[in-house]
């Protein structure tokens, strides 16, 4: 007999984004699906059971809500540290966000070099001095104009245990709701 399983969502990635650098952060909270992580690499979950998040926040921003949830009980479970990875694309652009804020990141072009790098809020990845780039003009090659960064590295999140999941005499599958509002670089009020 097939065992009814609640699949919860809790995942949400917020990018700030200004006119300035400066301004732009990470705020993000997700399941914890690493096998020696809060759920023991769990991320299918029934009615009952319990769920632990992060929530990861680049430097300059403040958290002003939350987390917030729809149902159950939500509490701190300690500081955790993370390991990530991935690829940003530049075609054009002079900058890109990594997936968590990562503050001193291992960094290194895959193929063609665009040049110097610098991270910005543990969350942006700038080129130094970017290639000049008009994808209109057929005369110039975009060869030496694209590229692709790998970067790896170290993020820190706040953990939290949602439990008292099972909401009494609700259909099957349910969804819980967990909500975190925040802002980058808040200007202080006179």
């Amino acid at each position: 007999m097939a065992q009814d399983v609640q699949i919860i969502t809790a995942s949400q990635i917020i990018n700030f984004d200004r006119d300035t650098d400066a301004d732009r952060g990470i705020l993000r909270l997700e399941i914890d699906s690493r096998n020696d992580g809060l759920n023991a690499g769990k991320t299918s979950f029934s009615p009952g059971d319990s769920v632990g998040l992060l929530l990861y926040k680049s430097p300059n921003v403040t958290i002003l809500h939350g987390p917030i949830i729809t149902f159950g009980t939500l509490k701190e479970e300690g500081a955790h540290t993370t390991e990530h990875e991935g690829f940003l694309a530049f075609a054009g652009d002079t900058e890109q966000t990594m997936s968590h804020p990562i503050c001193t990141p291992a960094l290194g072009w895959v193929g063609g070099s665009l040049g110097g790098t610098r991270t910005l809020n543990c969350s942006v990845v700038q080129l130094v001095d970017p290639p000049d780039w008009n994808p209109g003009n057929t005369e110039e090659p975009l060869s030496g104009k694209i590229g692709i960064l790998r970067y790896s590295g170290t993020a820190t999140a706040q953990g939290y245990r949602l439990t008292d999941t099972n909401i009494p005499n609700e259909e099957t599958p349910y969804q819980i709701g967990i909500y975190v509002f925040g802002a980058a670089n808040m200007p202080s009020t006179p």
